[in-house]
């Protein structure tokens, strides 16, 4: 009996479980692209202009009257800075994506918070509050 149990249904459910989900092929083949002939490193050619680099610094220099002020910079949605200004003045460095797009500078003091939007400077923002 238990042969024979063993015949009807583990063995036609072990093999469905083998034989499923499996893909006839793999990815089409896009006939429009040729196909490489790089076959190793060393012969792959990268263009002189490329530039490999994925971080970059960032120098913050922030004037506000006002002591004691919050600042948060926020890049690409990601808080990377956060301090507070001390004799009006506020600075640091700090390592940001090379891609960053997006800067907002968030002002906060006992008045409440304010966000200021930081067009891109290069590899500095400055900023005066008054």
């Amino acid at each position: 009996m238990k042969r024979n149990l063993f015949f009807k249904i583990l063995v036609p459910a072990g093999m469905i479980t083998l034989s499923s989900c499996v893909k006839d092929s793999l990815d089409p083949v896009d006939p429009s692209v040729p196909e490489s002939t790089v076959q190793t490193m060393d012969e792959l050619e990268i263009p002189s202009a490329f530039d490999f680099t994925t971080s970059s610094s960032l120098t913050i220099n922030i004037s506000d009257d006002e002591d004691g002020v919050r600042y948060t910079l926020l890049v690409d949605g990601a808080n990377v800075f956060n301090g507070f200004s001390n004799a009006g003045n506020l600075s640091g460095l700090v390592t940001i994506p090379s891609a960053a797009e997006n800067y907002v500078l968030i002002r906060t003091a006992v008045g409440g918070s304010e966000e200021f939007v930081i067009s891109e400077s290069g590899d500095s923002i400055t900023f005066q509050y008054n």
